[in-house]
């Protein structure tokens, strides 16, 4: 519940939608695009709601190399529409089908949700954000987690570039929110002689609900690449190792740190095993 909601505002622009935004005397006030934000937030300090609703549109698009979302498409609607079997996978584990239902992508980012398997999916993707905070910007998904700076998210770009994806979350009940999520993808590059091994040509392993924001996990998303399917099998180990200390977990209400830590060690090897089996998981 909004304690100390004043206001309801619909604005006519995205331009007059940040202005806002940035009134102090509206302040502080929060973006509202398909409702759940509201209907979870239990707060006694937002004062006013800005509906973006009827400005970010509701499309999938399509090009060679991307798909790209407008703000206020929901997340049952990506499911849906674009053809990517590994973000299919992901974005099923959000909640109950009536959250999907009412999630929007812009909704999504926006709050940047800590324990969100949208946002864990989309970094492994390595989405672009494009946004209003004065003027056009685009930037990475990864930037835009980072710099955690005030932007109003308008469409998000996904590069179609990834050939295989595997998804992990860890929660106590299938609806629930993550105590822990996981993915890896791959891009691959199949070699024209049938006797030579498929060599990985990149890779991204993003953790989330560490309990923090979704990071990438570059050192162990470098020590994938360039390795054939064999040697990955051989060098399991080591890259479990890696990619539990980079996560930088820490302990919770719910489960410390070690379990954490165990939890990635259990899903980069789950997520490896299953990438490099031949003809499965294809995209």
């Amino acid at each position: 519940m909004l304690k100390e909601l004043k206001e309801y505002l619909k604005p006519k622009s995205v331009e007059e939608a940040w202005s806002l935004f940035r009134d102090p005397a509206k302040n502080p006030s929060l973006f509202l695009t398909g409702g759940l934000s509201v209907a979870q937030r239990e707060d006694q300090t937002t004062k006013t709601l800005i509906d973006l609703s009827g400005l970010l549109g509701d499309s999938v698009s399509e090009t060679a190399t991307d798909y790209i979302l407008d703000g206020n498409v929901k997340i049952a609607d990506c499911i849906e529409k674009i053809d990517m079997p590994f973000l299919k996978e992901a974005l099923h584990s959000v909640g109950s089908r009536q959250i999907r239902n009412m999630s929007t992508i812009a909704g999504t980012l926006g709050q940047r949700y800590s324990w969100s398997d949208t946002i864990t999916a989309l970094l492994a993707l390595d989405a672009i954000v494009e946004g209003y905070n004065g003027s056009t910007v685009t930037m990475s998904l990864d930037q835009y987690l980072k710099n955690r700076a005030p932007l109003l998210v308008t469409k998000v770009m996904i590069p179609k570039r990834y050939d295989r994806g595997a998804f992990f979350k860890f929660s106590k009940i299938s609806y629930d929110i993550a105590t822990l999520n996981l993915a890896i993808v791959f891009q691959i590059e199949k070699e024209e002689d049938p006797l030579e091994e498929t060599v990985v040509k990149g890779c991204r392993i993003v953790c989330g609900a560490r309990p923090g924001i979704a990071i990438l996990l570059p050192r162990a998303s470098a020590t994938v690449q360039g390795k054939t399917f064999s040697s990955l099998r051989r060098d399991l180990l080591p890259i479990q190792s890696i990619a539990a200390i980079e996560s930088n977990v820490s302990s919770g209400a719910e489960v410390s740190a070690e379990y954490r830590q165990q939890l990635v060690r259990t899903f980069v090897e789950r997520g490896l095993r299953r990438l490099i089996e031949p003809g499965e998981n294809t995209q």
